[in-house]
């Protein structure tokens, strides 16, 4: 599946009405955070292997809207939903922990 990138929260809204009851995972970043950036093949390889989860990044300082609906507060910040609700979250960039988060919460 192809990694969505939000630019406002209607587009944000959108994605999230669009995944339905799959999980997705939202990516807070900027581009100036290197984790972030160390993180990017790691992320693109769980969305290319994982269709059914929906992955969306968010620009968190263009988008302060929703990092402030979600108490973003270090970059990069992954947050897990099912059906609009958070089930999981991480304030940090762990690849194995990301991966290990993704297979626990996707439907089987």
């Amino acid at each position: 599946m192809v990694i969505n990138v939000v630019y406002n929260k209607p587009h944000f809204d959108k994605a999230l009405e669009e995944a339905a009851s799959n999980l997705v995972v939202v990516e807070f970043t900027a581009h100036w955070c290197n984790a972030s950036a160390s993180s990017l093949k790691k992320v693109a390889d769980l969305a290319a292997a994982n269709p059914t989860v929906a992955f969306i990044k968010v620009d968190a300082e263009k988008n302060s809207e929703i990092s402030n609906l979600y108490k973003v507060n270090s970059l990069p910040t992954f947050l897990f939903l099912k059906d609009g609700v958070q089930v999981d979250r991480m304030d940090y960039s762990l690849p194995s922990e990301l991966e290990q988060k993704v297979k626990k919460h996707k439907p089987v």
